[in-house]
């Protein structure tokens, strides 16, 4: 009988953004990660459920794409990377990889929505570059 380490990867998916002609590697989330996030940053969760957020709500939320980020970077709460990711990431660019890591963490969607990539020709798409697979990492859904 195989055990769960056999029918789940012990890994998450990867996969490599490109921006301005660089390469960022990135991944999805574990559920321990997610945890913590919404811990630190409870507007995770409100923005997942669709609700309109609050001006102080939007903008703690704009900080908690950046540690998501951080996250999928593997540098979970490291404060000098969220800095460095805020500064040198435009927001459609942190915009488009939270999209991707989230895509990466819960291919489904949340409440039955699946996140979606940005579609060639949308303007966060042509901003930004688009988002190739890793040769080897499982393709999106």
């Amino acid at each position: 009988m195989p055990g769960l380490l056999d029918i789940l990867p012990p890994t998450a998916a990867r996969e490599t953004i490109e921006i301005r002609n660089s390469s960022l590697d990135i991944r999805g989330l574990d559920a321990l990660e997610l945890a913590a996030l919404m811990r630190r940053y409870p507007e995770i969760l409100a923005a997942a459920s669709g609700k309109a957020p609050s001006p102080d709500a939007a903008v703690r939320g704009m900080e908690a794409a950046v540690a998501v980020i951080a996250c999928a970077l593997d540098k979970a709460g490291d404060t000098d990377t969220e800095t460095e990711i805020a500064s040198r990431l435009s927001l459609p660019e942190r915009q488009m990889v939270f999209n991707r890591v989230m895509a990466l963490t819960m291919p489904e969607g949340t409440a039955g929505r699946p996140f979606e990539p940005a579609a060639a020709g949308d303007d966060a798409a042509s901003a930004t570059g688009q988002a190739t697979n890793r040769p080897g990492s499982p393709s999106p859904s």
